[in-house]
């Protein structure tokens, strides 16, 4: 994980996930993502979490299209986590591997996240 940048980019399949790093909002970083997308040759749809902004509800996991270019944030849609099970339990595994932006980064409760690891074990 790169500790400077609020995000993490990772392949899953055929997404890329973009894993928050902070409470901050991904997508005032649409530009820098845009460019590691680019970067790595990816076009397709994108992953968007959102754990430590808005917690382990409904409202966590996004899915958008990148184009080659840009993120196409009109196509923002919140993410069917029954259909993507396998997509949270791997994003569940990047944040228990690094508790410390649960706990330093994040706008969850020290119960709420006691309560989402215990849920991992």
């Amino acid at each position: 994980m790169d500790d400077e940048l609020p995000y993490t980019i990772t392949k899953v399949d055929s997404h890329c996930l973009i894993l928050g790093n902070s409470y901050l909002p991904i997508e005032d970083y649409s530009v820098l993502i845009s460019e590691d997308l680019v970067r790595i040759g990816f076009k397709g749809e994108i992953i968007l979490d959102y754990l430590l902004r808005n917690g382990d509800n409904s409202s966590r996991l996004f899915t958008a299209h990148f184009d080659g270019l840009n993120i196409v944030w009109q196509s923002l849609v919140v993410l069917d986590r029954k259909k993507s099970s396998y997509i949270t339990r791997f994003a569940n595994t990047y944040y228990r591997n690094h508790k410390d932006l649960l706990f330093e980064k994040s706008v969850l409760t020290s119960t709420q996240i006691h309560r989402f690891l215990e849920r991992l074990d």
